[in-house]
């Protein structure tokens, strides 16, 4: 394999978790009713459920690129996607509100590091002038995982909707 093609094959490990992070970002807006209903939680306790994630990711921004450049693109982007996955095992398996909030703040507090340690790591793969098209595609990779919605439970079907509802 040439290193051509193996920084490109290299790109795969971020972009994946770059999806599921982006997945995790409009999930509560997916199963929302499914969580009021088995948390039994208000429309506010809901919103501070689906807020902390953002929250934690602008305060993490602050430091996310400190991160990248002191443990290097490929510890951060390690570190960041264990945690995002802890928080994920922990919030699907919550079996209190305390429980799903603290998943969701481990969810946030590792997605907010994988974009600047996946750009940090394409700068040192890719020349300057392919950096923009890599930049882009990375944006793209992303909203991906936005459109792609994660699946519901039989519960949160209705016929009214079709069938599907768009988050």
């Amino acid at each position: 394999m040439t290193l051509r093609a193996a920084r490109w094959e290299m790109l795969l490990v971020p972009a994946s978790l770059y999806v599921f992070s982006w997945v995790h970002r409009v999930a509560p807006a997916v199963v929302a009713a499914d969580l009021m209903r088995a948390f039994s939680i208000t429309a506010a306790a809901l919103g501070n459920l689906a807020a902390i994630y953002p929250y934690v990711f602008a305060a993490m921004a602050l430091v996310a690129g400190s991160l990248a450049d002191t443990l290097g693109p490929r510890w951060t982007l390690a570190l960041g996607g264990a945690t995002m996955g802890l928080g994920a095992v922990l919030f699907g398996s919550a079996p209190t509100f305390d429980v799903a909030f603290a998943g969701r703040l481990l969810v946030g507090l590792g997605a907010s590091v994988l974009l600047i340690a996946w750009l940090s790591l394409a700068a040192a793969w890719f020349r300057p002038d392919e950096f923009a098209t890599i930049s882009g595609l990375t944006q793209t990779v992303g909203n991906a995982g936005a459109l792609r919605r994660p699946p519901r439970s039989r519960s949160s079907w209705t016929p009214s909707d079709g069938g599907t509802r768009l988050s």
